[in-house]
Order: C-alpha cells, then structure tokens, then sequence
C-alpha cells in the first residue's frame, strides 16, 4: 500500500501552522518582590467584601427600623447601633477600598517606567 495517500493509510495529517507577527514584542525585567506583590495582590479584595456586607446589613437593620414597631427602647437602641454601624462600617471600608486597589497599578507603573523613552536604544549589557 505505499502509493496510497497518508490519510487512507492510517495516519492523521499533521495540523497546519500559520505563523503570524505580533509587531514589536516588549520584555520587562520584574524583580522578585514586584512578582510576589503582583502574585497576592492587595487586601483590597477583602476590603470590598466586608463593605458590601456590612453597608448591606446596615441597610436591612436600618429599613426594619424605619418599618417595624418596637415594644421596647432597648430593642429600638439595638436596631439602630447596628443599622449604623453596618453603614459606616460600610462606607469607610470602601473609602479604603478606593485609596488601597491602587497598589496593583502602581507596581505595573514602575515596571513599565523602566522602558527607555521612544527612540533610545537599549544597551546590550542590560538585557
């Protein structure tokens, strides 16, 4: 059977590779530190689901206060300290959120500064 085509002999045909330029490939060295903070990331995340879960409390606590009648004042005080505390908690939580989500950028900032400015050449020693 050797003047067969290769696919009626069994073999599958190899797939086809097209290779496509990408333009300009820019590489940049990060330091080991930079690709651990990078890797945790910030506590920005849990920042932000503590403030959705307290504002979200504080907002229930707050709407069962406006809507319900208390029997007692103890009750009420109750309703209230957790209704703003759940809304302050809250909104300080993603003030902090807001100010802290900044540190990823900041680092990819200072690994993309290193990039000489348009028109500099690189020297060889530095790669």
């Amino acid at each position: 059977m050797p003047n067969q085509p290769p696919a009626e002999q069994g073999h599958a045909l190899p797939p086809a590779i097209q290779w496509v330029t990408i333009g300009t490939l820019t590489v940049y060295h990060v330091t080991e530190q930079e690709l651990d903070q990078l890797e945790k990331g910030g506590p920005e995340s849990t920042y932000f689901g503590f403030s959705i879960f307290l504002f979200s409390t504080g907002v229930s606590f707050l709407i069962s206060l406006l809507t319900a009648k208390f029997d007692s004042e103890r009750k009420f005080n109750i309703f209230l300290i957790l209704a703003l505390f759940g809304i302050i908690g809250g909104l300080l939580l993603i003030i902090v959120w807001l100010v802290s989500r900044r540190s990823n950028k900041r680092v990819a900032r200072t690994i993309r500064a290193r990039k000489p400015p348009e028109g500099e050449q690189q020297q060889a020693g530095n790669i």
